[in-house]
């Protein structure tokens, strides 16, 4: 099973750093260029990140739900961003509930918070990455999931489990 990083973020070559220089190439500048961050990022990022990595753990630790919810609490502090705990928590807690335990018999992890890098036919590099690569057990096929923490979101993908 593969080891999440200390600290994941997005990559420099992929659809976030498109979207930015398309918004504003001086941001995009700052960011990728200088390396330097934002002082205060929006509240969705931060939750969807904290979402992620929580994720990762609950996957890499072997379906450890306390792992799980104090990286939640890890994350959340070194934003110093504790008002998004009650949230987070909450929608942690249903995805277990109703997607997360479910696979503790129903799959095999190979992979969690990969980064691939394409090279596009034009020399323009890009990267993705998946949330996990899993084996289904049941019909041994092979399954990138991606899963996206915004709340419509993790609502259908809950009830596309159910």
């Amino acid at each position: 099973m593969t080891e999440v990083k200390e600290e994941m973020r997005e990559s420099p070559r992929g659809r976030s750093m498109l979207k930015l220089y398309q918004g504003c190439p001086a941001k995009w500048f700052f960011k990728y260029g200088k390396g330097f961050k934002l002082k205060d990022q929006a509240d969705h990022l931060i939750h969807g990140s904290a979402i992620h990595e929580s994720q990762a753990v609950y996957y890499t630790s072997g379906f450890d739900e306390d792992a799980m919810l104090a990286k939640l609490e890890e994350f959340l502090m070194s934003y110093d961003r504790m008002d998004l705990f009650r949230k987070a928590k909450i929608g942690l807690e249903l995805w277990v509930k109703e997607v997360g335990s479910k696979d503790k018999d129903a799959i095999k992890i190979l992979e969690v918070e990969k980064e691939d890098n394409i090279e596009l036919e034009n020399g323009f590099n890009i990267s993705l990455r998946r949330d996990r690569l899993i084996e289904v057990l049941e019909t041994d096929t092979i399954e990138v999931i991606d899963t996206k923490s915004t709340g419509w979101s993790l609502s259908a993908t809950i009830r596309n489990y159910m």
